[in-house]
């Protein structure tokens, strides 16, 4: 065996780490979490997203569901910003992302990407600074840079992930 095989290497459940780790973010105990976001997608779904990943529409039940927590008074805010209207090019997502982020309610965020795979990132404040993370090995990871991620028509360097503008979760301490 030349390698151990981790979370993503064979499964799809990326949605489900990211989901988790935001309400992680968010205060919320992990556990709780990953029970709630998994009973928020029907049973027949879950060969496919097991294997090939979720799609918007279920990460963003998965999001809400997840952060329902029963002992909090007013749950975290879910909410996908750039659905209907997504941002034309990479600088005005990157413009409208960075406002999102100027609110002091708002926690972290999950990110679509499309390119090199289908993958969901998480983004959180830190300090002025925005991170972004990847679940790897049983850990949270910090490693990517906004420089690596684009969210244009096409990559402008190698080695950029592109993000799909439309598939931002945010996820925002209540009013």
């Amino acid at each position: 065996m030349s390698k151990v095989l981790h979370q993503g290497a064979l499964d799809g459940l990326c949605a489900v780490y990211a989901v988790v780790n935001a309400a992680r973010l968010s205060g919320l105990e992990a556990r709780p979490a990953f029970a709630r976001a998994c009973q928020a997608v029907p049973p027949k779904v879950w060969p496919r997203l097991l294997l090939e990943g979720a799609y918007f529409g279920e990460l963003k039940k998965m999001g809400v569901a997840a952060v329902k927590d029963p002992a909090l008074e007013t749950p975290m805010r879910v909410r996908a910003p750039f659905e209907r209207n997504p941002p034309p090019n990479n600088l005005t997502y990157w413009a409208r992302f960075d406002e999102l982020f100027d609110d002091e309610a708002t926690v972290c965020a999950i990110l679509g990407v499309e390119q090199p795979w289908m993958h969901w990132l998480v983004a959180r404040r830190s300090g002025g600074r925005v991170l972004f993370a990847d679940s790897t090995a049983g850990r949270l990871s910090y490693r990517k840079n906004r420089a690596s991620l684009y969210a244009g028509k096409r990559r402008s360097r190698k080695g950029q992930w592109k993000l799909n503008p439309k598939e931002l979760l945010v996820f925002s301490r209540p009013d």
